[in-house]
């Protein structure tokens, strides 16, 4: 039920553990990951951001959110975003996505060395949850 863009050319894998499900890697820059949860346990996709990024905190030094958390809602469904940087072992923006329809929420995050602002933009703007 959750249709994004992922960048063309990029390999797709199945995640063995954990929360996130597929990800994709840019076979020209292993830096650059898009990946998915599906199905997350939360209240809420405000809820399920603030649960993803506590976990990437507890795991990935130098994590930290940047600007402001933005989200966006026609009513029944909520797309909730939240930037954010890692320090180390290199600098790597990124961006974590909550979407929710009815009682269903997924995450999407992408993040990566070279990746740009308009890359961000795109993905952003083709996360969808039927």
């Amino acid at each position: 039920d959750l249709l994004l863009a992922v960048p063309e050319g990029w390999d797709r894998s199945i995640a063995q553990q954990g929360i996130w499900g597929t990800r994709w890697t840019d076979p020209g820059d292993r830096s650059a990951v898009l990946m998915t949860a599906q199905s997350v346990e939360a209240t809420d996709a405000y809820q399920a951001l603030n649960l993803a990024m506590n976990a990437a905190r507890a795991v990935t030094r130098g994590y930290h959110p940047v600007g402001s958390r933005t989200a966006i809602t026609n009513g029944s469904i909520i797309l909730a975003q939240q930037q954010y940087q890692f320090t180390w072992p290199y600098q790597k923006p990124g961006s974590l996505w909550a979407i929710s329809r009815d009682s269903k929420i997924c995450l999407v995050d992408f993040s990566g060395e070279k990746i740009t602002s308009d890359q961000i933009s795109t993905v952003g703007q083709w996360i969808e949850l039927r």
